[in-house]
């Protein structure tokens, strides 16, 4: 997260927000002296926690407009939709398209907030983006909450190392962040100093365009957990006086959003909306894969809670993670691949998904064609597939084949076909360990490169020690 903050006070482009401090503190008295008489505020300048109505659950004319330089917002049917459109800015000076209503610390907005909200709830649909290099951008419910007991001083050092700062308001904003195209994960949060209240951010969803989201936000737990951030006493008297509902951001071509079903309600918060179900499929590329060649797993998720935690089971014993992975398979066959994937939900939600993948022997070199042969001594060479070379990275087989007691504490010679591995010049061969027998070290000796004559290329008699832990190397070179 860049320590540079979103700036309200000092936009050249939104004129609505450069209010002298004197006239802020005028408009924001005479608000708070208008509100007095009709008992919208408590003595001790908490809400109240009083049963009424939730307000009208579509937008109107008490929510201001005109917020928005070079795109446009509009009200149509209760809708509130936000065009935020090449606002320009940079990391202090972001662009605005959202919509406001009650008082804030740059001045009034539409019309004023009832008494005793304890939840406000908005839905969105996010119908598109187009980005520039650079990006940056919020959809996002701020929450602005007076101090009326005189400025109080806030200090923090753990997140944005804003440092110590003295306000009479607060912002508190629940969100989804794109930053240089790449959203913002779940969970994280944010302090920052815009100039005229203490800051404080967090990220409770990931959205693309397409898809619809509920903010449903606790009005008393949101300031709490932003006061901690701040080293402020949670019990701090504080009103909420002010809510601004929209996008912001810089370096964006387009954002479009689509608001609606707004609602300001007393009394608990209505249960967060069931996550949908958690689905995942894979696809592997190339779609034929042969002996040694790399085989790409892609994942493709929905539903649950993100982010998401990827598992995969290759069928031959290996394990992989991630939404996308790679294996190679060292023998030909039929392997079942288990992809399973894990949500952030509570409770968590578990899916899984299988597919055969078919891996085959790459075809014979054409008749005539030179053929180059990896030939050496192992010893220990017992466990089926305990060990596995690899040539310039891919995998030319596992031996032995099989469990061989046979072959424990005795040399054993192999041979291994490496013509479609080898390349001209350097060349690297690797022996790796693999299997649970990791208690012995295995051996190698008298590694040998052959062509189809029987043609000695390239020697090591050296023996050479290799475990779980420890592999070998040898490189050589070919001219072809």
């Amino acid at each position: 997260m860049p320590l540079a903050r979103e700036s309200r006070s000092n936009l050249d482009y939104s004129s609505s927000r450069s209010v002298p401090k004197i006239l802020i503190i005028s408009l924001v008295m005479a608000f708070l002296l208008a509100l007095s008489p009709i008992g919208n505020l408590s003595s001790n300048g908490l809400a109240r926690n009083v049963t009424m109505a939730p307000s009208s659950d579509s937008f109107d004319n008490s929510w201001s407009l005109n917020n928005c330089p070079g795109g446009s917002e509009t009200i149509v049917g209760g809708v509130l939709q936000t065009r935020e459109t090449s606002p320009g800015g940079d990391d202090d000076h972001y662009g605005f398209c959202s919509t406001l209503r009650g008082s804030f610390p740059f001045g009034s907005h539409g019309g004023a907030l009832p008494g005793g909200i304890t939840t406000v709830s908005v839905s969105l649909n996010f119908l598109g983006r187009t980005l520039l290099s650079g990006s940056r951008y919020h959809i996002f419910v701020g929450l602005y909450f007076h101090l009326p007991n005189g400025p109080t001083q806030g200090c923090n050092t753990t997140l944005d190392n804003v440092g110590c700062r003295t306000y009479s308001w607060f912002e508190v904003q629940s969100r989804a962040e794109n930053i240089h195209g790449a959203d913002s994960q779940v969970g994280t949060a944010d302090t920052y100093d815009p100039g005229d209240n203490f800051g404080y951010d967090t990220v409770v969803t990931q959205i693309s365009p397409g898809q619809s989201y509920n903010f449903a936000i606790d009005v008393e737990n949101q300031f709490a957990t932003a006061a901690a951030a701040w080293n402020i006493d949670p019990t701090t008297p504080h009103d909420l006086l002010g809510i601004e509902i929209g996008t912001e951001g810089f370096h964006i071509q387009q954002v479009d959003v689509d608001w609606s079903g707004v609602t300001l309600a007393s009394g608990p918060p209505p249960p967060p909306p069931p996550p949908t179900p958690l689905t995942a499929s894979f696809a592997y590329s190339p779609s034929s894969p042969e002996t040694g060649q790399q085989v790409t797993f892609t994942a493709t998720v929905s539903g649950g809670t993100q982010p998401y935690s990827h598992t995969w089971d290759f069928g031959d014993g290996s394990t992989g993670t991630g939404s996308t992975t790679t294996h190679a398979y060292g023998a030909p066959g039929s392997f079942t691949v288990t992809l399973s994937v894990t949500d952030s939900g509570s409770p968590v939600q578990t899916t899984t998904s299988q597919r055969s993948t078919t891996i085959t022997n790459p075809p014979p070199p054409p008749s005539g064609a030179n053929r180059f042969y990896l030939r050496f001594q192992g010893f220990d060479f017992d466990g089926a597939g305990e060990a596995t070379m690899t040539v310039n990275g891919g995998i030319v087989g596992t031996r032995p084949a099989a469990d061989s007691i046979a072959n424990a504490q005795v040399w054993k010679g192999f041979k291994l076909n490496i013509t479609r591995f080898v390349v001209s010049g350097t060349n690297t061969v690797l022996f790796t360990h693999i299997n649970n027998d990791c208690g012995v070290d295995d051996n190698i000796r008298n590694l040998t490169i052959v062509d189809q004559n029987g043609t000695v290329l390239f020697t090591d008699p050296t023996v050479r020690t290799f475990n779980c832990s420890t592999s070998v190397t040898y490189s050589f070179t070919l001219a072809l």
